[in-house]
């Protein structure tokens, strides 16, 4: 029989990061559209998991992938987090004796039972005293099946672990007992987390770095133009692209510009061939970058070019969010692409991932990779727009007057 040792070292070692631990619950806003699936990102350590409907996210320096160090295999806890009783399922080949433990955070064994079981899938009713991290052991002969549980139910007087039965393990595989209710995802406060949520063709990105469990309301805003479906963020009360316009029916050559016709062109790329232009690495990366009178143009139905105002009023919503100014334009960058710079990438704070896409201008292509260009649809005379813009050197979101000629990146904003 093997020992419990190493369970309790692990225990010891993980039980001062357990506190940090959150259960991340997701829902549509009343009315809205369901969920398919949502891909939640860690823009810090890079890791992502996939939720289907109805799953919990859990939060934590210690996740599934650590839980593994706990034991050999893995067992079945279901539902988890659990609020009144859960069922552990694992597999036994033979008869043979099993001793089950109960364990709190601590790592101070609350209940063990022995019990002699035939082979098979074996399931076993487990109850907790109060709301905390459990976990739970099987040890047999020679395996240890372990898994961590969540109670978030009302105070018991004490433990139980009840024998449900087994059932053949060539049918383990289709019982509903080892659906799993929560996956998870290593986290620190203050990480960056993307929520990307899918409903049909819509897709909307959640930027956040919880502090505790919650339940996130979603809501799905269909942005398509074109053939393609754009993905959103929500930021403060605005609702914006949360990627670059790609919308390219034609392509321009650089000698081919003007202030009230539209025209499109792709960073670094001269001549008229659609195909060849979109096959460049810019064109996948930045999308494309357009007149004005083209970013005006295309706006698809509820959504328009975003004004002066709009983009002061993104601006100053992300300043008095985090607390400081002059930073709108680190937060809003993309965690990837930009020149290690001064300022350098962004954290992506809210899921807006702007890219350094450069610009269009007389006398050629300049700037990707250090600037992003974006364009505003204030007017300030008949040759002269405006567009706002970020740099790799510093954190601000700058904006100045543009050429209506020029090309610049596009990102709608839902119209109220």
């Amino acid at each position: 029989m093997k020992k419990f040792t190493f369970l309790l070292v692990i225990l010891a070692i993980t039980y001062s990061t357990m506190a940090q631990d959150y259960q991340i619950t997701f829902e549509p806003v009343a009315g809205g559209e369901a969920i398919d699936s949502i891909r939640v990102f860690n823009m810090v350590n890079n890791e992502s998991v996939k939720l289907d409907p109805g799953e919990t996210l859990q939060l934590g320096v210690t996740t599934s992938s650590e839980l593994k160090l706990l034991g050999e295999n893995q067992g079945s806890l279901y539902p988890n987090p659990f609020n009144e009783k859960s069922i552990l399922s694992f597999t036994t080949k033979k008869r043979e004796d099993v001793v089950l433990s109960i364990y709190d955070a601590t790592g101070k064994s609350i209940i063990r039972e022995k019990r002699t079981l035939n082979p098979g899938n074996q399931h076993f009713k487990i109850a907790v005293p109060t709301a905390g991290i459990y976990y739970i052991s099987a040890l047999t002969d020679d395996q240890n099946y372990s898994c961590k549980g969540i109670y978030t139910g009302a105070h018991r007087n004490s433990a139980s672990i009840q024998y449900e039965g087994n059932t053949p393990i060539e049918s383990f595989q289709e019982t509903s007992l080892l659906k799993s209710a929560s996956k998870g995802l290593t986290y620190a406060d203050g990480d960056v987390l993307h929520y990307v949520c899918y409903s049909g063709n819509n897709t909307s990105v959640i930027g956040d770095s919880p502090t505790g469990s919650k339940t996130v309301s979603v809501e799905f805003y269909e942005c398509k133009i074109g053939e393609k479906y754009y993905k959103t963020v929500r930021i403060g009360e605005q609702v914006w692209m949360a990627e670059n316009l790609e919308y390219l029916p034609q392509v321009n050559g650089q000698d081919d510009m003007s202030t009230s016709e539209e025209k499109y062109y792709v960073y670094n790329y001269d001549g008229t061939d659609v195909a060849e232009a979109k096959a460049t690495d810019y064109y996948q990366t930045y999308g494309s970058l357009l007149n004005v009178t083209a970013a005006i143009d295309n706006a698809p139905r509820g959504w328009r070019l975003p004004t002066n105002e709009d983009w002061s009023t993104l601006r100053n919503f992300i300043n008095t969010d985090q607390g400081t100014s002059e930073k709108a334009g680190q937060h809003l960058k993309a965690t990837a692409g930009w020149i290690e710079e001064g300022a350098g990438n962004g954290p992506d704070t809210y899921g807006f991932s702007a890219v350094p896409n450069g610009r269009f201008q007389s006398g050629g292509y300049c700037c990707a990779t250090g600037y992003s260009f974006l364009w505003s649809s204030t007017e300030v005379n008949a040759e002269e727009g405006h567009k706002f813009y970020i740099v790799q050197t510093d954190e601000n979101l700058y904006d100045s007057d543009a050429p209506k000629s020029s090309g610049h990146a596009v990102r709608y904003i839902m119209s109220e």
